[in-house]
């Protein structure tokens, strides 16, 4: 008689399987080309390889009231931002890592490009129990590789993230993006300014009492000085915060732009729009005393237009 060890296993076709031990399969490509595959219990418990495509992305956070889900990274690297009684936890898993996250618990996880994931849940319920959470998106979606790089470099061994750093990177971000718009806003105002002027200039019977042309170049004047006034203050902001950040990060993205920003021996961007400004701050206001005092030369290039 042969033993249970020594017989051969007979194979069960997914029909059987999900209609005698409720195992059923369901696999998807997801609307950013990442690959899912499930294979799904009916008391609730599932398994999904999780393949990335070739630009990765934030998945939806959710929750879930009983379901635990582990994690377990067989090709590249995740990140797991998690909501506790606290604060934000940003970790990162390497190859054989894993983690699991508990019940009623808010998490995201980040998936860079060509990397591969498994994840299983377990301990749920037949009816699953899965809630998203759109506070913790607006918190995660937005952050790019790099940043969610930075947030997981700032935890220590102990898992711990500094609460603040989550909150800074946010206002450095911010302020990053201001430092950048607001030269084109400004330019994009002058420059709406400067052609109704030269429309005026244009027309050979308009002509501007020398008060109005003054007014209007001091107007010029005293936007591209509140934009100078603008980034000075921003950057000054910026530069702080970023220190700070450095502090807190230990090691990473902000050591090293630091190094990165001491090998460049040309002037920031930001002081180059700082000094762009001013210099023509100052340009237009003393072309508006001089059109006000009609001054021969400001005279000579608007000639009858000045009346």
């Amino acid at each position: 008689m042969r033993t249970m060890t020594e017989q051969s296993p007979t194979s069960i076709s997914q029909e059987t399987a999900d209609k005698e031990f409720g195992i059923s399969v369901d696999h998807e490509r997801m609307p950013g080309g990442e690959l899912r595959f499930r294979l799904v219990s009916d008391d609730g418990s599932s398994y999904i390889r999780t393949v990335t495509s070739e630009t990765g992305g934030w998945q939806i956070s959710h929750y879930h009231r009983n379901i635990q889900e582990t994690y377990v990274v067989q090709r590249g690297w995740m990140i797991l931002a998690r909501m506790d009684a606290r604060a934000l936890r940003f970790v990162k898993l390497e190859a054989n890592d894993s983690v699991t996250s508990l019940p009623m618990t808010p998490h995201n996880v980040y998936l860079p490009s060509d990397s591969v994931i498994h994840t299983i849940k377990h301990g749920g319920t037949p009816q699953g129990d899965r809630i998203s959470d759109p506070n913790l998106d607006a918190l995660t979606l937005n952050l790019s590789e790099k940043q969610a790089l930075v947030l997981a470099e700032s935890t220590d061994a102990t898992g711990e993230t500094d609460g603040r750093f989550a909150s800074y990177v946010a206002v450095y971000n911010n302020l990053d993006n201001i430092i950048w718009k607001m030269p084109a806003f400004f330019a994009a105002a002058i420059g709406v300014l400067l052609a109704l002027l030269a429309n005026i200039i244009s027309r050979e019977k308009a002509s501007m009492p020398s008060e109005l042309w003054a007014l209007a170049l001091f107007f010029i004047a005293l936007l591209l000085a509140l934009g100078t006034y603008s980034l000075i203050r921003l950057r000054q902001h910026h530069t702080i915060m970023g220190k700070d950040l450095q502090k807190m990060e230990g090691s990473g993205y902000f050591h090293q732009r630091q190094q990165t920003l001491g090998n460049i021996k040309l002037p920031a961007a930001p002081v180059v729009f700082i000094f762009v400004f001013a210099v023509l701050s100052v340009l237009f206001l003393g072309v508006a005393v001089a059109a006000y005092f009609e001054i021969c030369f400001v005279t000579s290039i608007l000639g009858p237009k000045i009346s």
